[in-house]
């Protein structure tokens, strides 16, 4: 095989090693991209679940006799109506119409009684003290629950999906760090093999160099092989004989 085959077949094999990384790597990083979407996702839920059962419970004790409690009530209304409309959504379709109604459905009944105490506070202050402490045992109660056994769901699931995300970036380094070794392996090797024939060769030469200067007429150069120095060194005898 010539030099220049030999260099145009190294070439062509690096090349192939690195689309190989290349295309193994693209995969591995588009299922890695969808894979942190998703975690993204998820952590976006279990921050709104958070935050949903914060808001509805910063009135578990609300004063129906306060002035500001109407206020802070109907700011609570419009923030967990969103909340849970925003927390349906990112849930799995399976499971949005049971979560989105008992949510609901919790909210909407404390948000009632509240109101009512609040009327019943203008002229029965009395009556309108035990209300607050009846709603939250009916209904806040039973929607932390709700919120909390989602929420331990999301947990389940985002330790899983981080699971997946080391699992998928050990093997990205695996797929991309494999082909270029190989890569490397060969190119190292093939320049060390030809830089080995040369050396060897041009040794060769020296050597038949050195014993024609001394006098040895009979000593020929080495001829073996198919590469260009070797059919030089055929037409340089050839013409020399």
């Amino acid at each position: 095989m010539t030099l220049v085959k030999r260099l145009w077949l190294t070439v062509i094999l690096t090349l192939a090693c690195l689309l190989a990384v290349m295309l193994l790597s693209s995969q591995q990083l588009w299922s890695l991209r969808a894979d942190f979407e998703q975690y993204r996702s998820r952590q976006l839920l279990s921050a709104n679940l958070q935050t949903l059962k914060a808001d509805v419970l910063s009135l578990s004790r609300a004063d129906p006799l306060l002035p500001d409690t109407a206020s802070r009530l109907a700011a609570v209304n419009g923030s967990s109506r969103q909340l849970i409309a925003d927390i349906v959504a990112a849930l799995p379709a399976a499971e949005r119409d049971s979560f989105g109604k008992q949510a609901s459905q919790h909210w909407q009944a404390y948000h009632q009684n509240l109101q009512s105490a609040i009327k019943i506070a203008e002229t029965s202050p009395e009556d309108a003290l035990s209300i607050p402490e009846e709603a939250y045992k009916m209904s806040l109660q039973p929607l932390a629950g709700l919120i909390d056994q989602r929420l331990a769901s999301e947990r389940q699931l985002l330790a899983q999906a981080e699971t997946a995300m080391q699992a998928a970036l050990g093997r990205l380094v695996l797929l991309v760090l494999g082909p270029l070794g190989l890569a490397s392996a060969i190119v190292v090797l093939s320049q060390v093999l030809l830089a080995r024939r040369l050396k060897q060769q041009i040794a060769a030469m020296q050597r038949a160099a050195d014993q024609l200067g001394e006098g040895e007429l009979a000593v020929r150069l080495p001829v073996a092989g198919a590469d260009e120095l070797s059919t030089s060194i055929r037409e340089i005898a050839r013409n020399t004989a």
